[in-house]
């Protein structure tokens, strides 16, 4: 069986920092997807200060372009079926090829 290929969003050269929507976007993934994530540590953004000076809770954030393919194929694992903390397991992996349970298997391809 196999999957339909997904259009690959353009990256971002690493070292690069993007804007949540733009971060939303490439990754293909809700605000409400990034926002969860992030909030559970499964991605880790830069909090930039506002025109005011101000950081905290309501100041734009900031994705390096390593955390934003992280969330990509965060987005396709969950889409897939696979639970949260698996898909971020393989995400942060960086592996093509992950065990997921005694003798399972899955690929990762692009």
């Amino acid at each position: 069986m196999t999957g339909t290929v997904l259009a690959e969003p353009e990256a971002a050269p690493a070292g690069v920092l993007i804007s949540s929507p733009d971060a939303v976007a490439m990754a293909g993934i809700t605000f409400r997807q990034l926002d969860f994530w992030a909030r559970r540590d499964f991605l880790r953004f830069e909090q930039r200060q506002s025109r005011r000076g101000a950081a905290g809770s309501g100041c734009p954030r900031s994705w390096p372009a390593e955390e934003v393919e992280v969330a990509r194929l965060m987005g396709r694992l969950t889409a897939a079926g696979l639970p949260l903390e698996t898909a971020h397991r393989i995400a942060r992996s960086g592996e093509a090829r992950a065990e997921i349970a005694p003798g399972i298997v899955i690929e990762v391809t692009a």
